[in-house]
């Protein structure tokens, strides 16, 4: 189901400079293919080949299937929206990723697939997930073990997007307002899944970027 985002920010990269700060994926990708730009295409085609191949045997009707989840994608995503425009919009327009001002509506939308993509995989995926099953094999209860997982997760979220050669100046404004939006995507993956929380991720992302700035 989120083979269509995986697709657009992987192959997008061959058109950018920058890429996402948690995406750990394109670099393994070009060394193995010996940074060859049209082998690692045909390779990024192959890999959402095999994406949608699992979704065709898991689920009877992928199509419909794919349909309701970018239907209630978007609702979540105003509601996101909602929920942190006011302090989201006054900062992440200005800057993202350490990105300026000068972003397209290409580059805007590419990246916002690598975040919807790359940072649900490792932060709500293995961080918020992984870390809720690690703590309830450690003892703690369920419901224990589903808060300190979203607390932790979404505020290594928060901390990623200042790190790194793209981070951004730390703003306690944008700190916090990234720690919520992480809580609020933790909640979308728990009750509606992983592809519905990329989508979400995405939409949300694209919203601020392009339509509001």
């Amino acid at each position: 189901m989120t083979a269509p985002v995986f697709v657009v920010y992987q192959l997008g990269l061959a058109f950018l400079s920058v890429q996402n700060g948690a995406d750990w994926i394109t670099g393994t990708l070009l060394r193995l293919v010996s940074w060859n730009r049209l082998a690692y295409a045909a390779f990024v085609v192959a890999m959402a080949g095999g994406m949608y191949l699992v979704a065709k045997r898991s689920v009877r009707r992928p199509g419909e299937s794919l349909q309701r989840i970018v239907g209630e994608s978007v609702v979540l995503a105003l509601g996101l929206l909602i929920s942190v425009g006011a302090v989201g919009h006054a900062f992440a327009a200005n800057r993202v990723g350490g990105v300026g001002t000068d972003l397209s509506v290409f580059d805007a939308v590419i990246l916002s697939c690598g975040a919807g993509f790359h940072e649900e995989l490792l932060f709500r995926v293995v961080g918020f997930e992984g870390g809720s099953r690690l703590l309830e094999l450690a003892g703690r209860s369920r419901t224990r073990a589903t808060l300190v997982a979203a607390a932790v997760s979404s505020v290594l979220f928060a901390i990623a997007h200042h790190l790194g050669a793209f981070g951004e100046p730390f703003r306690f404004v944008a700190f916090t307002m990234r720690i919520v939006s992480g809580v609020y995507l933790a909640g979308v993956m728990r009750y509606r899944g992983f592809a519905t929380a990329v989508y979400t991720h995405t939409l949300y992302d694209i919203l601020v970027m392009v339509v509001l700035r």
